[in-house]
């Protein structure tokens, strides 16, 4: 099961790498952000207003919540994951890149006009990589490698593209934050679930790890 979701979905996303990774180094900061900000339109202000939830506090109860009804272990290792990647971004934007400003200041440097979704709170500061990005696909990749089902994987995907794309369209981000925050997300996930896996497999035969299979 686990290569026939891969062999789906890694070509997809491997393929919005490369595809993204040439645009980066075609436009670098502020053209894309500028196209995606000068497109705004009503209906898409209201669907990534909340959609952008996805990688934000409440989701991760909802996680926690839903894996430890399903199976506790996977509650252990999803919240291994979670933990990781946020130790990695918050050390990341800021220890080592904490200088680095969000698109707000970059249009206002600039002195372009910039399209503000009414309700959002623009931040200013810690825009490399992005939280929110690393944690949608942190917890997407998880359920991804624990569902049995190749529609639902997909749906996980899917979600966590669309809410790393709010990042950008809400103006919280730049393409490069959220770029490099699904590695983070998608690395985090494999690197607990396999040290899981391969050096603490005694860990699923304990008493209380046990349940049913998602």
């Amino acid at each position: 099961m686990m290569k026939k979701k891969l062999s789906i979905i890694a070509p997809i996303y491997l393929s919005l790498l490369i595809i993204g990774g040439v645009l980066l180094l075609m436009y670098g900061r502020g053209p894309m952000e500028v196209w995606v900000n000068q497109h705004h339109f009503p209906a898409g202000d209201v669907f990534f207003k909340y959609i952008t939830y996805l990688g934000d506090g409440i989701i991760l109860v909802l996680f926690f919540l839903g894996l430890l009804k399903v199976k506790k272990y996977y509650a252990l290792e999803g919240g291994l994951v979670v933990l990781f990647q946020t130790l990695v971004t918050t050390f990341a934007k800021r220890v080592i890149w904490a200088d680095v400003k969000r698109p707000r200041v970059w249009f206002e440097l600039n002195e372009i006009p910039m399209n503000v979704v009414e309700g959002v709170s623009l931040h200013s500061k810690w825009s490399f990589p992005s939280g929110h990005t690393a944690m949608a696909f942190g917890v997407a990749t998880y359920l991804v490698i624990i569902s049995n089902k190749v529609h639902w994987a997909l749906m996980w995907f899917l979600l966590a593209l669309l809410a790393a794309f709010s990042r950008v369209y809400l103006g919280q981000h730049f393409v490069v934050d959220i770029y490099f925050g699904s590695l983070v997300g998608v690395v985090s996930a494999f690197a607990v679930h396999y040290h899981m896996e391969y050096w603490h497999p005694e860990l699923k035969l304990k008493k209380g790890l046990k349940g049913g299979l998602l």
